[in-house]
């Protein structure tokens, strides 16, 4: 859902008072709309989903949290507006909160898990891709693309997770959440 816009009311004043002319107005943010409203709450599935075990042993983390992050019921909360969406990952856990720009511009952010990487997410159809780069433990790269679809008429979001370092191939996450 897009936020009201103050100069709206002054185009469709306009647009009403030229229909003679053939003319169309259009302010280049009038027509925007993401592809794809990811915005509502999500739960994982996870007997649908793959483990994401592999991914987190390639970042480092040790045995036992890979499994109790196995463990999770995770929950996602999307708002999305215009070119953002503000996302919030709930588990028992921890919650952690990301504002996602979509605009394709890399931004550098900081994780107390990860350290710093740099992030863009950008629009490819109707699919949001995010790109990233950051390193594991040992300074080795770590690019991690992340896709998101919806499917079932939008009661369905897959996530695919594309992890390569530079030691190895690449490890890909299916990740399947349903509308709550």
């Amino acid at each position: 859902m897009l936020p009201t816009r103050s100069w709206m009311p002054a185009l469709l004043s306009l647009a009403l008072t030229m229909p003679a002319t053939g003319l169309v107005l259009v302010h280049p943010r009038a027509a925007w709309a993401a592809p794809t409203d990811f915005s509502g709450t999500w739960q994982l599935d996870r007997a649908a989903s793959d483990s994401m075990e592999p991914l987190l042993k390639a970042q480092g983390i040790s045995m036992v949290e890979r499994k109790i992050a196995s463990s999770l019921d995770i929950t996602q909360v999307i708002q999305q507006a215009e070119d953002t969406l503000d996302l919030e990952v709930k588990s028992t856990a921890k919650n952690v909160v990301q504002k996602m720009i979509v605009d394709g511009e890399s931004r550098r952010i900081e994780s107390d898990r990860t350290g710093p990487s740099m992030v863009s997410h950008r629009w490819k159809g109707t699919v949001l891709i995010t790109h990233s780069i950051g390193a594991d433990p040992d300074g080795v790269p770590i690019r991690t693309t992340i896709t998101r679809s919806l499917d079932d008429g939008g009661a369905t979001m897959t996530q695919t997770i594309v992890q390569t370092t530079d030691n190895g191939t690449p490890i890909t996450v299916r990740r399947v959440f349903r509308r709550q």
